[in-house]
């Protein structure tokens, strides 16, 4: 396995730095898809979200954290990493990884991918839980890479006021939308879901936090919301967080050691994370951080940053797989 140097690391951390700096300018690039004449109608977020929750009696502390829920959260996210037929039968490495004690059972119903985006997930479900996966960035994937970087602009979230979103993520959320919400459709369908998991890796996991939210404001789901999801990025301002921590309580966000990618785009930049961070301090060890999202004993406090901890979550590398 190839190695990057600290010297090398510091130097891909200041060229991303410099691709993000556009960003801190508060300026507005790709339009939004909510129109401004709309905004009016989407401003009931607020009565959306005390809708959600009364109708759903989603929980408004979080859930206790569970290992073994994350472990297999972990799985499905590698899984999303695989091609779409070994997925659609559930026959990738990480769909048969130590299955009988994560994945055994669960049935996919729709893989989502979208081909000018190279955009992939699936959704499916395991019993009566509801899956929405997406897929991290691909290091052999050009076009996956320039969605993580594209990051020199912020988009309004319309329907939060004052909510900025990263354009690059959003974008892709936008291309994955339609299909996300008729494969969570056909799920209600055959199944009775008493709870939703959305989960991912990398890009995966901006996308998992996204949709999550979008998906509750469209009205489609009737079950609680539980976030798991590793390496994530920034991807919203305070006031987005501020709604999404009040919308969905029960996220645990794993970092792993000086992983670069949860550092960025930068606090500086107006970005912030969502509660809770579980970070692994070593392979073995993790401590469940503040409520704050950005608790500067965690993983805040690392500074020498590494691309080789992003792929190595659980003690388990991704690339293992072959997928």
């Amino acid at each position: 396995m190839m190695k990057v140097s600290e010297s090398m690391t510091n130097i891909i951390y200041g060229c991303v730095m410099m691709m993000l700096i556009g960003l801190g300018k508060g300026e507005v690039g790709a339009s939004s898809p909510y129109s401004s004449s709309s905004s009016s109608s989407l401003s009931s977020a607020w009565l959306k979200k005390e809708k959600f929750l009364e109708k759903t009696k989603a929980p408004r502390d979080p859930l206790p954290f569970d290992i073994n829920n994350m472990y297999t959260n972990l799985m499905y996210s590698y899984a999303a990493y695989c091609d779409g037929p070994v997925i659609d039968n559930w026959t990738c490495f990480w769909c048969t990884y130590n299955a009988s004690m994560t994945t055994s059972g669960f049935i996919p119903v729709s893989i989502l991918y979208n081909t000018s985006d190279n955009i992939q997930g699936y959704v499916g479900y395991q019993g009566n839980i509801g899956y929405v996966v997406f897929r991290g960035t691909e290091a052999a994937s050009l076009k996956n890479w320039i969605t993580d970087l594209d990051a020199g602009h912020s988009t309004p979230y319309l329907p939060v006021p004052n909510a900025y979103v990263h354009t690059g993520f959003f974008r892709a959320w936008m291309v994955a939308k339609a299909a996300t919400i008729d494969a969570i459709l056909k799920v209600m369908a055959v199944a009775d879901i008493k709870v939703w998991q959305f989960t991912g890796h990398s890009l995966g996991a901006a996308l998992s936090e996204l949709a999550a939210v979008d998906i509750i404001l469209e009205d489609v789901i009737n079950a609680p919301v539980i976030i798991y999801n590793f390496g994530a990025p920034r991807v919203g301002n305070e006031a987005f967080v501020q709604y999404y921590d009040q919308l969905i309580a029960t996220t645990y966000r794993a970092t792993n050691m000086n992983d670069i990618v949860p550092h960025l785009p930068d606090e500086f930049m107006g970005f912030r994370h969502p509660a809770t961070e579980v970070w692994w301090n070593t392979t073995n060890t993790y401590k469940i951080c503040d409520g704050s999202g950005e608790d500067p004993t965690c993983s805040d406090s690392r500074l020498n940053l590494s691309i080789e901890d992003h792929l190595d979550y659980l003690g388990i590398h991704k690339d293992i797989g072959g997928c």
